[in-house]
């Protein structure tokens, strides 16, 4: 998220806009991350849950 032209609002956009074109309405959490991958691509996104 270091990103100056990312923001986390653009994040959250880009993951609704993912969703919607998938025609899922539940997703897990895997997903989300992968999706959000693609939205900032050269940083490296690790959940919380494995770093702790």
């Amino acid at each position: 998220m270091a990103n100056p032209s990312k923001s986390m609002e653009g994040a959250v956009n880009y993951l609704c806009v993912q969703i919607q074109k998938s025609g899922l309405c539940c997703i897990d959490d895997a997903t989300v991350m992968n999706i959000l991958v693609h939205y900032y691509p050269k940083y490296n996104i690790i959940p919380s849950y494995l770093t702790a």
